[in-house]
């Protein structure tokens, strides 16, 4: 049972914490910009495993013990929920999934706003109307204005679109405070994590096992994105941005959307630039069992850090070693962690 590495604790909706489950935990996992999952069963002959328990919208943490290096888990509770003779499974998301229950209003304008104003007024804009359980972490309130105009929009896909169109980063992260009350910090980073390449190590062999490389996405080096409009006359905001390097490379490739949220010029150049920075190059994916030992346990990185990975050390030809970028992190009951990396060439 978990509670040898791990309490969990249940809260209800407004964070007050309700008791202990002794359950068992099947996977756990973390997800940069975006949204990670708990699964767990309980038995049904347990006193605790009661449907308010487990109740849709119900808080859970997820404390693991100091020797595995792990950060607290923080989410909530949501379907899907498999009852069978003798077990209770359920699911829990990572705060993150509150934003998937909050819409923007009909006509959300923000003029020449900082990325981070943007994500904090969602969120005021949200408690306002019935309080989401979140509460402002750190946002980051510099880089580059945009403005974008929303109408009833879900505030977690247009807050991941425009960390896609930013090159920032956000996460929802649980905070324990006296009396045990569980909320949720909302924050926004220039980029989540850090940069930890000289100093720690993912090899091949030692706290790195069964590495799968995967090359793939869609590889475009001419972006082209029309603004908001109802014509397609010149009236019409369009940003055109291009790579020779990566046409030279893959061919001539090109990628178009619409952004129909987006009237200024100056916004929809920033944001072409930020896909042709993406898309130009073909994604180095790698998925890794990593362990807890060294060169670097599981305290030493986190997702969102950049680290170095030395991989299939036996082969000459597809020998890899150069810096990654912790995309996700699932803990699995044998003790390891499934990583999933990518190339970091910025």
């Amino acid at each position: 049972m978990s509670e040898k590495f791990a309490r969990v604790l249940v809260f209800n909706p407004n964070g007050v914490m309700r008791t202990e489950l002794d359950v068992e935990l099947e996977s756990v996992s973390w997800r940069l910009d975006g949204v990670g999952m708990a699964k767990f069963s309980m038995s049904w002959n347990d006193p605790k495993c009661t449907k308010d328990n487990l109740k849709y919208g119900n808080r859970i943490l997820i404390q693991f013990s100091e020797d595995l290096g792990l950060p607290y888990w923080g989410g909530v509770i949501d379907v899907p929920r498999d009852v069978e003779y003798g077990v209770v499974s359920a699911t829990a998301y990572t705060g993150e999934h509150l934003l998937e229950w909050r819409e923007t209003g009909k006509n959300d304008e923000y003029l020449t706003a900082n990325p981070g104003y943007i994500v904090q007024q969602m969120i005021i804009k949200s408690n306002a109307i019935w309080p989401t359980g979140m509460v402002l972490g750190d946002i980051y309130l510099g880089g580059t204005a945009r403005s974008r105009t929303y109408h009833f929009h879900e505030l977690y896909t247009q807050i991941k679109d425009l960390a896609r169109l930013t090159g920032y980063d956000f996460c929802v992260r649980p905070v324990l405070s006296t009396g045990n009350v569980l909320t949720f910090a909302m924050d926004w980073f220039q980029q989540r994590g850090l940069d930890r390449r000289n100093s720690v190590w993912l090899i091949d062999g030692s706290n790195a096992k069964e590495p799968k490389l995967k090359e793939q996405g869609n590889i475009a080096n001419k972006i082209m994105i029309a603004g908001a409009g109802t014509a397609w006359g010149a009236a019409r905001p369009v940003s055109e941005v291009e790579d020779t390097a990566s046409r030279d490379e893959y061919d001539y490739r090109e990628w178009a959307e619409v952004q129909s949220g987006v009237a200024d010029q100056d916004t929809l150049d920033l944001n072409a630039a930020e896909i042709l920075t993406e898309m130009k190059d073909a994604k180095k994916k790698i998925t890794i069992s990593a362990t807890n030992e060294g060169p670097a346990g599981f305290d030493a990185y986190g997702v969102g850090d950049i680290v170095t990975a030395s991989l299939f050390v036996d082969n000459q030809e597809w020998y890899f070693e150069a810096p990654v970028r912790i995309l996700a992190r699932a803990w699995e009951p044998d003790h390891s962690c499934r990583l999933e990396v990518e190339e970091w060439t910025r």
